[in-house]
């Protein structure tokens, strides 16, 4: 199950909090034996490994994926792991790298300013994620849907969408109509208004577990806001029809989104 929406916390998580990497890495090794093409479990392994001090073999097994990620068209991503190489290891020659990466599309640095950003499109989209959603533990929790029982999740996985977005992938545009609603499991976005003579100016940051979008289930409305990722995020996708059978079961879900309407408006 997912731990982002049950709340949990494993084994390795458990050991990492405790200063246990040792303990952690061991865990991470017995995993990847009967996982041994997780990204996930690659990735925090390095994670991990850098912690105990092990960097030369984290910057080993992030180079693999950063590889790995390029080839399959995740270029955002390996590019992310690219400067986490370049942090963890300055001495690393990566820069040709980078440059290769960056050309291919996975730098988005107009993105990152708060006012005239430019936009762009890129994302990925999964429907068919929910065995692999199961075994990882990276998403984070989110409020929305801590109301629903293991039960109720594992038949709502089927219904949602997993969307991975580029940094400064347009995730909705002001006055589009129609989508749904949208919960942030990685990464972060902003959230951008329009003035008077059409400048977009970010009103708000986004990030892990927080949800979005809500005028087009609540109110059915036109978005009021554009947002965009700020970084390589992970978006999961609730369509109206599916928020309001989840309102209708459990009225907490409702309110929530109601209080977070009322936060928005406040903000516009």
């Amino acid at each position: 199950m997912l731990n982002f929406l049950s709340g949990r916390r494993d084994a390795v998580e458990d050991a990492v909090a405790q200063g246990h990497y040792p303990k952690a890495i061991r865990e991470l090794e017995k995993r990847l034996a009967d996982e041994p093409t997780s990204v996930y479990l690659r990735q925090r392994l390095a994670e991990v490994l850098e912690l105990d001090d092990q960097v030369d073999r984290a910057v080993e097994l992030l180079l693999e994926l950063v590889d790995e990620l390029a080839e399959g068209g995740f270029v955002a991503r390996s590019l992310a792991l690219l400067k986490k190489v370049r942090r963890m290891a300055p001495q690393t020659p990566v820069d040709d790298q980078l440059a290769v990466l960056k050309g291919a599309g996975g730098d988005a640095s107009s993105a990152d300013r708060d006012t005239g950003a430019a936009f762009t499109t890129s994302e990925i989209v999964l429907t068919d994620w929910v065995e692999e959603a199961e075994s990882r533990d990276d998403f984070h929790w989110s409020p929305l849907l801590s109301e629903l029982s293991e039960q109720e999740l594992e038949s709502v996985f089927g219904e949602l969408r997993l969307l991975v977005k580029h940094p400064g992938a347009i995730i909705y545009s002001a006055g589009e109509r129609g989508g749904g609603l949208y919960v942030l499991a990685n990464g972060s976005a902003r959230v951008y208004q329009a003035d008077d003579q059409g400048r977009c100016h970010q009103i708000r940051m986004l990030h892990g577990g927080d949800f979005f979008g809500i005028d087009s289930v609540l109110r059915r409305g036109p978005r009021r806001f554009t947002v965009t990722a700020a970084e390589p995020c992970e978006l999961l996708e609730m369509d109206p029809a599916l928020f309001e059978r989840l309102a209708t079961l459990h009225p907490q879900i409702r309110e929530q989104v109601e209080r977070m309407a009322q936060k928005m408006d406040a903000l516009s």
